[in-house]
């Protein structure tokens, strides 16, 4: 193989990956038709005829997120791509966050019976605030941050981390070393899964806040389902600015993670990737979790300059987010 064609597009060279596999491609597309029609079935039961605005308001903004993202990407990326993602997020990642969130409020049932109702004595008040933290940090934040992130496993990035070594150049060709490409490849029995490729930090991160978009999109619109006609603009508003931007941050941020472990870190075994990522994901789910509680304690019962200290709070941990985002999209363009 010429080293032209090394270093020449996303690298989609191998036949048999589920981009070129017609049934892949038709399994994709019968799964995109059904999260749209989930969608909008959802949205037109539970909100009746403004089902269709509900559904358009939850998801423009996104797409508007990542417009702005997509334009820094020099290189063409297939419109479908970035749909399915979406609904991956929209639609796979919301069951499966729900599903683990369910199964962790079961096991932690005695806790949130107390807590979260207030049957405790004004003596552990303290103590049950901690533990509050541990739960939205355990219970949400990592859930929802990991769930976010599990689209990811579709996509190749193998071209970002360096997999091949360059031999000198003999009758005017650059060859790769075969040997350690070949065993690089066998040692990943899910390659053939990974259909999007991505060249850059920058491509995969903006895949991961496609996941995100969609995730925090669909959770905007149970939102919305959920709330009141008089204070409807307001949620609406402020879910569309603040909930999406933190969500897609965290993501994005989480993915850098990943990816540099990649590069940095040659881990072999799924249980070794798993705790790889799971790490990764200590910082973004860190911040969520002090978000996610502070937007709790705001709406209880307590003194005015508690209210103001968890208001203080919750713009912190936003804008921390915002910074740390921003500081890394800037390195990886």
């Amino acid at each position: 193989m010429f080293y032209k064609e090394l270093i020449d597009g996303s690298c989609e060279q191998n036949p048999k990956n589920v981009e070129r596999n017609s049934f892949g491609i038709y399994i994709r597309l019968l799964y995109s038709f059904f999260s749209v029609a989930l969608l909008i079935g959802f949205s037109c039961i539970t909100n009746g005829r403004k089902g269709i605005f509900y559904l358009l308001f939850s998801f423009c903004p996104s797409f508007v997120y990542l417009y702005l993202f997509k334009k820094k990407i020099k290189k063409r990326i297939k419109f479908s791509h970035i749909v399915e993602m979406v609904l991956y997020g929209a639609i796979s990642s919301i069951i499966f966050a729900g599903f683990l969130e369910y199964i962790f409020s079961l096991l932690c049932f005695y806790f949130c019976h107390t807590c979260f109702l207030k049957n405790v004595k004004e003596s552990y008040s303290f103590a049950c605030s901690i533990v509050m933290l541990l739960y939205f940090f355990f219970g949400v934040a990592y859930v929802e941050e990991f769930s976010k992130i599990c689209p990811i496993f579709f996509i190749n990035s193998n071209s970002i981390v360096n997999e091949y070594i360059e031999l000198p150049i003999i009758e005017n060709h650059n060859f790769k070393n075969d040997i350690t490409y070949e065993n690089n490849e066998h040692n990943n029995k899910f390659n053939k899964f990974k259909y999007i490729y991505v060249d850059d930090k920058f491509e995969y991160i903006f895949f991961s806040l496609c996941s995100s978009a969609g995730f925090s999109s669909t959770e905007n619109l149970i939102y919305f389902t959920l709330t009141s006609e008089h204070n409807f603009l307001t949620i609406i508003i402020l879910r569309n600015i603040i909930c999406v931007l933190l969500h897609m941050s965290c993501s994005g941020i989480s993915s850098y993670n990943i990816i540099n472990n990649r590069n940095n870190e040659n881990r072999k075994g799924i249980m070794q990737n798993i705790l790889s990522i799971l790490r990764s994901l200590f910082l973004s789910s860190l911040f969520h979790a002090i978000y996610d509680y502070s937007i709790y304690c705001s709406s209880l019962n307590i003194p005015e300059y508690q209210i103001s200290f968890f208001k203080a709070l919750f713009m912190y941990s936003f804008f921390s987010m915002i910074f740390i985002f921003f500081v890394i999209i800037k390195g990886s363009v």
